[in-house]
């Protein structure tokens, strides 16, 4: 049903002012993009995935990432299945006839705006916001508090960490008597969801706009934090970001969107650390892509790259690949993005290759350095084997692009420890030794690390291997380009895959 519209009194006070809430314009068919277009079994497929993540049967709940695929997928749907399409990526107000029932059923919707949003809610029904109101100014106490702590995101996210405020969405949603553009935010009941973002269909061009929907109360994630307000605030600042990179780069590579969207947490709202609960799918998954989506929740805990990224750069290197996403050959691939900003960064002295790299090998002792945010608590990153140089023989390893694998080391005496590492020719690689002294956290860490850019043969040594408690090799397929956009996936087709590594320790005197 199209909800009513509700006019209400401004408030006497505050930052937040009621207004007339009003539906949504229609959509407008969307002509698509050139830059990466799906076949008709990954639209169908897109199609999907994204009403499981609706109705709550997702495997990790992510919407988000399920409506960005549908959205881009949609030139490919037609007829019925076009439709249904639409009514997903539909607003709450919108109406219309989605099967989900993910618009609102009851009426009157309120709106109410801040600065830089402007908020939906329900009084009643399935979807109602709780009712409480503290100050007695006919906003709801939830409501506020979503409102605070969206704007803390606006402040921090366009403010400390540089990205530009997203497209204006025009007449959509609200309309504040300033004229001023604002991000719409709904609240509605997510049936298992936090929250999640959508870019309304119509749009052209790989820069859109889009809104967020929030779960109307958080009740059944309170007792997992211990208040509402924590798993409010998380979602908030995460989702928020997602708005924020649809004006980036709409195309742009999922991992790309949500690693990002993950770092961005930790940045708003130190004190929560919901990012540690990704971490150990990530610790896991070392020998999966980084840039696969279908690996679970290893694209959050992928948040650790990002926060490699800004120990080394500051945190305006995520903000700086961003920027670059339309820079690249070919456009919207995020490892080249990420290559273009380290490059910028450092001055020509750094690339994708040599910081993948360094992460791969700071992975090994991460909890014993200060490189990454909560480190003390991390879980151990999974060895794949032992390297003895008494087998005096090499290991061969088959690894896929933007992996790595860590190998103990037996090796306790001598005068050095050496990893020789033989790489496929034009397949970038690498190659660390990591020794750690002592345990714990500021536990010693010593590293000798070297960078293959064409492949081929490395060593890289550590002297006195008597005097570590712990080293590790570390083999690494750092190969971020591509042979192109594969349709039948509906993702890029990249270079070094199944590719053949041999790798062995060799103890000196």
């Amino acid at each position: 049903m199209s909800p009513a519209k509700s006019i209400l009194h401004c408030a006497a006070a505050g930052a937040l002012l009621l207004l007339v809430a009003t539906p949504a314009q229609a959509s407008t068919p969307d002509p698509g993009s050139p830059a990466q277009q799906v076949s008709p079994a990954a639209a169908d497929a897109a199609l999907s995935d994204a009403v499981s993540a609706l109705s709550g049967n997702a495997p990790d709940g992510d919407a988000t990432s399920a409506l960005d695929q549908l959205a881009q997928a949609l030139p490919a749907l037609h007829g019925r299945e076009r439709r249904h399409a639409e009514a997903l990526l539909a607003r709450p107000t919108d109406g219309g006839s989605d099967p989900l029932h993910n618009g609102y059923t009851t009426g009157p919707v309120h709106a109410v705006y801040s600065n830089d949003y402007c908020f939906f809610w329900v009084d009643s029904g399935r979807d109602a916001a709780p009712q409480s109101d503290a100050n007695a100014n006919g906003i709801p106490d939830f409501v506020e508090a979503t409102a605070a702590i969206a704007e803390q995101a606006y402040a921090v996210e366009h403010g400390p960490l540089g990205f530009r405020t997203p497209p204006s969405d025009g007449a959509r949603g609200c309309q504040a008597p300033d004229g001023r553009a604002r991000t719409d935010v709904y609240l509605k009941d997510l049936r298992g969801l936090y929250g999640y973002v959508a870019p309304d269909p119509g749009q052209r061009g790989d820069r859109r706009y889009s809104y967020l929907v929030i779960d109307n109360d958080m009740a059944e994630f309170a007792p997992l934090y211990g208040s509402e307000i924590p798993p409010l605030e998380v979602t908030v600042a995460h989702e928020y970001n997602h708005v924020i990179q649809y004006g980036y780069g709409y195309l742009q590579d999922s991992w790309f969107k949500e690693s990002t969207s993950t770092w961005i947490e930790e940045k708003v709202y130190p004190a929560v650390n919901d990012y540690l609960q990704y971490l150990p799918a990530f610790a896991r998954q070392v020998t999966l892509p980084i840039t696969r989506n279908n690996g679970g929740l290893k694209i959050y805990g992928s948040a650790v790259w990002n926060h490699w990224l800004s120990y080394r750069y500051g945190d305006s290197i995520i903000e700086r690949a961003w920027r670059n996403s339309h820079k690249t050959r070919p456009v919207d691939l995020a490892t080249k993005a990420y290559g273009l900003a380290i490059s910028q960064a450092s001055g020509g002295r750094s690339s994708f290759l040599s910081e993948f790299t360094g992460f791969a090998a700071a992975t090994a002792e991460w909890r014993s350095t200060s490189v990454f945010p909560d480190s003390a608590v991390y879980p151990e990153v999974t060895r794949s084997s032992t390297l003895r140089a008494s087998d005096r023989v090499y290991r061969r390893l088959s690894m896929d692009h933007t992996t790595f694998r860590l190998a103990n080391v037996d090796v306790t005496s001598g005068s050095a420890v050496k990893l020789t590492v033989f790489a496929p020719r034009r397949v970038q690689s690498g190659l660390a030794l990591v020794g750690r002294i002592g345990s714990g956290p500021g536990a010693g860490v010593v590293t000798a690390l070297k960078a293959l850019p064409r492949g081929g043969k490395g060593s890289v040594r550590l002297p006195d291997p008597a005097q570590f408690d712990r080293i590790t090799a570390v083999v690494v397929n750092g190969e971020g380009s591509v042979t192109g956009f594969n349709p039948r996936i509906g993702d890029w087709s990249y270079r070094g895959d199944h590719a053949r590594y041999d790798a062995g320790v060799f103890r000196i005197g």
